[in-house]
């Protein structure tokens, strides 16, 4: 007898998904990162120009594996997923030269994720292909990406997205004289990330 797919979809704030409660994993078959020039300075400047929550595709999660792993699967969506990792990755660094609790802070809410025990782990298990290197120079609080050495097209991908997000917005905090000022703009761009909308697709 064939089994029921069950399928739920409806808007929801990237918040309300991401930076829930829950942890997410990108399956061994899905394609590596392989977002390239034109689709990163296009996430940047929707993200720069709009100042209104704006619609930023499906997400397609597969929720069963969570009752044996504890992760929900990416089905769809994880390059607009981890590159929303890495931007968050460039607000804390850029953050911890001007007001390190506030580096902290994105680091604890938005990257990490600590279950009810207080084990701390990520809130995104990247594939095996990126894991090692996405760990350690974008999830962790401790390394600094500009002088990774890159071995593989998709570990040089994610270094070159994030250098190209921290120009961006470390251009941005030019127009500041105050370092208040400097974080209100930081904490800006975080809430414009929070409030991005998604159709959030739910199968089991």
């Amino acid at each position: 007898m064939e089994k029921k797919l069950n399928f739920e979809a409806k808007d929801a704030k990237v918040v309300e998904v991401v930076f829930a409660n829950n942890k997410f994993c990108v399956p061994r078959y899905q394609r590596p990162y392989a977002w390239n020039e034109e689709e990163i300075s296009e996430f940047w400047n929707d993200l720069h120009s709009n100042k209104d929550p704006y619609f930023i595709g499906n997400l397609i999660f597969n929720y069963e594996p969570y009752k044996k792993t504890g992760y929900i699967d990416i089905i769809d969506g994880q390059q607009r997923l981890l590159t929303i990792t890495i931007f968050i990755a460039v607000l804390r660094d850029i953050a911890k030269t001007i007001n390190p609790k506030i580096a902290e802070m994105f680091q604890k809410q938005d990257i990490e994720f600590q279950d009810r025990s207080g084990k701390e782990s990520f809130r995104i298990k990247p594939g095996d292909s990126t894991k090692v290197f996405f760990e350690k120079y974008i999830q962790k609080n401790n390394n600094n990406i500009s002088k990774s050495i890159p071995q593989t097209k998709e570990e040089k991908t994610i270094k070159k997205n994030y250098e190209y997000l921290y120009t961006k917005t470390a251009d941005e905090l030019e127009k500041f004289d105050n370092k208040e000022k400097k974080i209100e703009s930081l904490e800006l761009l975080r809430d414009k990330i929070a409030e991005l909308i998604v159709i959030n697709i739910k199968i089991d």
